[in-house]
């Protein structure tokens, strides 16, 4: 296979994205006391405007409900979230980020922009750019295969983050 074979390119990019969350998990694993799981959940829940449900961390991260639940409850023992009865919906919980859990968000992005750096020493701005064309018109394609909708699953403060 030719370098440009698309299965030599799919390759590639989900090798570099294995890379890039194995070097991230190292760092938060390093410095922070939690778990990946519970900085997805962390993270995801600081990206909301309102307070959230299990259900709606469940549908987001894709995960199940029995493990939204196990993992909020490690997190409010230790003191990062806060879940609340929802009042229109006393069956519904709400969930969001005490000033601690807001504290380990802050650390983690300081420890994404740190990393996204360090993997793009020596790109220039015109290979970045030409990078973030290319793969947005690969999730485009996608999308149009899929009909799923595969382009919104970068959220603006995703982009924003990785720029």
């Amino acid at each position: 296979m030719s370098e440009t074979d698309p299965r030599v390119c799919v390759s590639s990019i989900i090798a570099t994205a294995r890379a890039h969350r194995a070097a991230v998990d190292r760092q938060v694993r390093m410095g922070l006391p939690i778990h990946r799981a519970q900085h997805m959940m962390l993270m995801m829940i600081a990206r909301e405007k309102e307070a959230v449900t299990q259900k709606d961390i469940s549908l987001k991260l894709d995960i199940s409900e029995a493990a939204v639940t196990a993992c909020l409850r490690r997190l409010e023992k230790e003191g990062y979230i806060i879940r609340t009865t929802d009042a229109s919906d006393g069956r519904s919980r709400r969930i969001c980020l005490t000033d601690s859990g807001r504290e380990i968000v802050e650390k983690t992005e300081g420890l994404f922009h740190e990393m996204d750096d360090r993997m793009f020493v020596g790109v220039s701005e015109t290979e970045k750019k030409m990078l973030c064309d290319l793969l947005s018109r690969l999730r485009e394609n996608l999308s149009s295969v899929t009909g799923d909708g595969a382009q919104a699953e970068i959220s603006p403060d995703d982009t924003e983050r990785k720029e």
